[in-house]
Formats: structure tokens, sequence, C-alpha cells
């Protein structure tokens, strides 16, 4: 690796062209954007959005940055945070693997708020996204944090990836943009439980003001990152390994690339087997009553992940959302999950009783998407489906606004936001795509 981990970052940051980035690639990030956006959109109305909204509000500090669904004229910083919260609500975001980030909430915000307010083209937005992508994932590569600290892999780099992109939009040269991201690296959200999704709003809001110190020249140390009492021994312990690895095939991996999109609200890694049991219950008319055994075999890795394994999550609508077992039950039950799967309180008792049936299998993998699901049946037959990355499905944004039941307006406004998307690297500038969701 040729520098320290702040130049390699920042050499990505500033350098990656528009022109380098292949074309599945754009694509893809335009999916993610959005679908990010028609989550948010659908989820403004929540308490949590609307408290975040009020907040930002109540600042003070005007500016031409929007909301989305609560109307425009905030400052960057402000509209960023609102729009983080929003955006994590309906736990419906996108994930990257193997670190499970959600980078969705911690970067689109503050792209969109800054590019707004400076009246910049949509494909360096594209570009910033992407960049600020790879920065986290070339940071957390492999490693989950919860097993060497009290805190997931979003609250330990998220705010790499608001400065990142920050930075890059804010037009600061390389020795700020150097600072902007080790000031980053003293800014993650120190504590994981009790905040809520307003832990996202945080790490955008000191990302920002992290590359706000970068363009005020700051002083920081050139290792402010793996030297000594830097940020990965303060933080996680010490220098992870494979991190040198993982910073010299920065922008050679698109990180972007392995984020998955939700349909409904889950944990990425569930929505390949949810899918495969989903599509074999319509193909063969599976029922509830007809099961004798359901087995998942999973990556033996996919242990380690808390909660997505949880025998009885009935105790808190976040455990039916990460639970398995609970969801391959609402599959059994009603054919396919839905937002609203996770909030009826008969279908958890009902889904909870067949928890008995349903057995989850480690296996060597390495490889956390692929999954075998097989079922037998009181009948005496047998059935085996297995896939892994080809079988996530891409939801389109309008396809969401169906799933949780928008109404016609909602339906609307998405669909228009999604041709906005469709065009973000042709125009000039984003104004129309923001208009769409404020």
């Amino acid at each position: 690796m040729d520098g320290n981990v702040l130049e390699v970052l920042t050499d990505h940051v500033l350098g990656l062209g528009f022109e380098a980035i292949p074309d599945r690639v754009i694509r893809h990030t335009k999916a993610v954007i959005g679908h990010d956006l028609a989550v948010a959109m659908l989820g403004c109305g929540t308490g949590e959005a609307r408290r975040a909204a009020d907040f930002a509000t109540s600042t003070g500090n005007s500016g031409a940055s929007t909301v989305i669904g609560h109307g425009k004229g905030l400052a960057p910083i402000d509209a960023a945070f609102a729009n983080a919260v929003i955006m994590r609500s309906l736990r419906q975001e996108d994930s990257i693997l193997p670190s499970f980030i959600h980078p969705g909430p911690i970067v689109i915000p503050p792209a969109l708020a800054l590019a707004e307010e400076r009246r910049l083209p949509g494909r360096e937005v594209i570009a910033a996204v992407v960049a600020a992508y790879n920065v986290l994932g070339a940071l957390a590569g492999s490693e989950w944090t919860w097993e060497r600290c009290a805190r997931t892999p979003s609250h330990v780099y998220g705010a790499f990836g608001a400065a990142a992109v920050s930075a890059r939009l804010l037009g600061l040269d390389t020795d700020q943009t150097r600072r902007a991201l080790a000031y980053a690296g003293n800014y993650g959200a120190m504590i994981t439980h009790g905040f809520e999704n307003h832990q996202y709003g945080i790490l955008v809001r000191n990302g920002m003001t992290a590359a706000e110190f970068g363009r005020a020249r700051a002083p920081c140390r050139e290792d402010a990152l793996e030297g000594p009492h830097g940020f990965f021994e303060a933080q996680v312990g010490g220098v992870r390994p494979g991190l040198e690895e993982d910073l010299e095939g920065i922008g050679r991996r698109w990180e972007i690339m392995t984020a998955v999109l939700k349909p409904y609200p889950c944990t990425a890694i569930n929505v390949v087997p949810l899918t495969l049991l989903e599509e074999l219950v319509r193909r063969v008319g599976l029922s509830a009553e007809g099961i004798e055994q359901l087995t998942v075999r999973r990556s033996r890795d996919s242990f380690r992940v808390p909660g997505i394994n949880d025998p009885d999550p009935r105790a808190t609508e976040f455990g039916r959302i990460s639970s398995l077992r609970f969801n391959l039950a609402v599959v059994l039950l009603s054919g396919s999950v839905t937002p609203r799967s996770h909030q009826d309180p008969h279908l958890a008792q009902e889904a909870a009783r067949l928890a008995g049936i349903i057995r989850l299998e480690p296996t060597p993998s390495g490889d956390l998407l692929h999954h075998e699901v097989l079922v037998s049946t009181v009948d005496g037959r047998r059935f085996c489906v297995a896939g892994g990355a080809e079988v996530l499905p891409t939801p389109r944004p309008t396809g969401i606004a169906r799933m949780h039941q928008a109404g016609d307006a909602a339906a609307a406004r998405i669909e228009l936001m999604e041709s906005e998307v469709d065009r973000l690297d042709s125009v000039g500038s984003i104004g129309g795509l923001m208009r769409s969701v404020a």
C-alpha cells in the first residue's frame, strides 16, 4: 500500500472520475438511490421521522436543502440529519456485505443536500456516492465490530462515509479532505442501543462537521487512523487483519454492487432464503398445516450475527424484522412477507407456534448469501431449493410503494421520483429530483 490510510482514502475520494465508473455500477447506484428515497418517502410520516424533521427545522438555519416529505429551505447539515433518520425509519434501507453497514442513510442524505444547495450535476452525486461506499467497505472489510466492541459497523465507520461524500461535493482539496477523514475517525456514534434511528442522523451530522473541520484545516496526525492511540486502536482495539489488502483494492472492488435492496423490512442476508421459500410456496402450493419440517442451511458465520436466528422474536418489532425463523413462518402462513407482517400480533402468535418445525443448520461456507431450503411435508414429499446472490430481487420504487399499500398520490410521487433518478447521470442539477421528494 502506497501511503498511509488517510492518503489512500483521500486519493480515491477525490480521484474517482465519473467516466471511470462502469455502466453496471452507475445503474446499480441509481437503483440504490431510488430504493432508499422510496423508503424515505414512505417513512417520512412516522413519529421518529417527524421528530427529526421538527428538530432540523427548529435550528433556524435556513438554506436551499429539502427535507423529504416536509419541504425545503434548510441548511444542508440540518436537512441531511433529518433525511438520514427518515431514510432509516422503516428499516428497509440498503445494506452492503460482508460488513453489514447501512450506507444509504449515511451517504445519500448529505450527497443530495449539498448537491442541491451547490447546484451540482447528477453525475457528480453518483461519483461521490460510489466513492463513499468504497471508503466504508475498504475500512470495515469483513470485520463485524460487535465482536470487538459494543457497536455495529455502521456506528463505528459511518461518519467516514458522510465525511467522504461531503468533502468531495464541497470541493475540498487534498489536504482538507485528508483532515476531514481524520476527524471522521473521532465522530462515530458512540452508543449503539436506545437512540433508534437518530443514530444515523448523528453519524451524518458528525461526518459533515468533520468535513467542515477539514475545510478549516484543523490539526490532525498523518496516522490518525492506524497510528498509536489512533482510530483503530481507540475504537476497535487495533488495526484489523486485512485492512492493507482492502485499501489496496479500493476502486477495483465496487462496494455499492454488494448493496442488498430489501423488498420489505428485514436483515439483508435473510432476503435469499425468504425469496427461495416464497417461490417454492407459490410453485407447489405449500401451506403451514402441511409442513412436517423446514430446514435452512446457511453459512456458519451468519450465526454470529445478533438476532437473526432468534427462535422467539415476539417481544419487539425489531426482533420480528430481524429473525429468519419468524419470517420463514410468515411465508408459510401467508405466502409472503410484507411490511405489515411485523405489526400483526395474531400473526406473531401463529409464527411462534411454527418455530418448532423450523431448523437452521450451519454450513462451512463463507458465502453469507448462499442458502439451501429443504422442506418435508406430512404427506411424504421432499423439496430442496438453493441459491445465493443471483436470487436477490431488485425491487423498483413503485413496487415498494405497492408493497406498503401507498395511496394514489404517494405512489404517483414515487413514480415521478423514480423517473428523476433514472436520468440522474444526465441532468445538470438535481432540482427536479428534490422537488419530487419534497
